[in-house]
């Protein structure tokens, strides 16, 4: 009993830090927009973004070249629908007030579902080469440009606002950056020790405690941007690492390390994935914002998408390769 205490102490103290890790990247990323002119939203899926794919990342990575590449898959989509429904539905109930939508933000919601199809397209099969990682790769090129193009410098303003230099915000927020990776992988880690001590089976360890449990940082960094009135900071944040884990970091997996799996992980997780993405920007696009009924009906669809996991976790589809 005495090594599970200690481990869920540590895990208390690891998700202490990454919401210290969260409030320092906020506060930067908003200051850095400002200096540099970008819109917040631009920052969140070029900037943030890039800490809140390191868990998956390395645990993609890791998965395919110990020979278990269904564990990194599986990681990265189950995570991707809990970020469009889990923290999406946290974040609603979390904020003062619902959540308003930008409007340039719905004119390219089409965008963004477009982005989570190459990954479903492309592992129908049950197999990732080398040419789909790079395709995959290319696909993630393309969206970033695509929404810095859609997002033009502004005039910088002098307005004397800026009482830390931009070498020391940008320190700042690569220090964050590190503090929210590293206790969001160890984080993770000792989650999933925990459900192994109380007796819970590895197939929900792998979709609820790892995939969930790589969320943490982008759940932390929205419910304080969100109350913090940065509402794109937060949608910026999710969607920026919905594509890129869909993508990038899928794409730069095959490349390492071509790998097979279980084709129901893109014809069951992967649906639910688009499906999730759909709901999502729906609610986004009624009445311009996200309220919290909204976020009740996000964590019912996040119950459902468990449920469905569970009751076909050995179910097999005969797909040729």
């Amino acid at each position: 009993m005495e090594p599970i205490l200690l481990n869920v102490a540590i895990l208390f103290l690891l998700l202490f830090a990454l919401g210290k890790g969260a409030a320092w990247a906020v506060r930067s990323a908003v200051a850095l927009s400002r200096r540099a002119g970008l819109a917040e939203f631009v920052v969140s899926i070029v900037v943030v973004t890039a800490i809140s794919i390191l868990p998956e990342t390395i645990i993609s990575i890791l998965s395919a070249i110990h020979g278990i590449p269904s564990l990194g898959l599986g990681t990265l989509l189950g995570s991707n629908v809990a970020d469009l429904t889990l923290v999406f539905g946290v974040v609603a109930l979390a904020a003062r007030r619902k959540i308003g939508v930008e409007l340039t933000f719905i004119k390219k919601d089409y965008l963004f579902l477009g982005f989570l199809l190459p990954p479903l397209i492309l592992g129908f099969t049950g197999y990732f080469s080398r040419l789909d990682g790079i395709l995959l790769v290319l696909a993630s090129i393309i969206f970033f440009y695509i929404m810095l193009k859609a997002h033009p410098r502004k005039k910088e303003r002098e307005n004397g606002i800026y009482k830390i230099s931009a070498a020391k915000e940008v320190l700042i927020l690569a220090a964050s950056l590190i503090v929210m990776g590293g206790s969001a992988y160890y984080g993770v880690d000792y989650a999933k020790d925990i459900a192994e001590n109380i007796g819970i089976s590895h197939a929900l360890v792998g979709l609820i405690i790892v995939a969930a449990g790589t969320t943490l940082p982008e759940l932390i960094f929205s419910i304080r941007a969100v109350r913090r009135r940065h509402a794109s900071l937060a949608l910026g944040d999710i969607f920026g690492t919905v594509i890129t884990d869909a993508n990038l970091v899928l794409g730069i997996t095959a490349l390492i390390h071509p790998f097979a799996f279980n084709p129901r992980l893109i014809i069951v997780t992967g649906i639910f994935m688009l499906l999730a993405g759909l709901l999502s920007l729906e609610l986004l696009r009624s009445d311009r914002a996200l309220t919290k009924s909204e976020g009740v009906l996000l964590l019912l669809f996040y119950v459902l998408f468990i449920m469905v996991e569970f009751i076909l976790r050995d179910w097999t589809p005969l797909i040729p390769r």
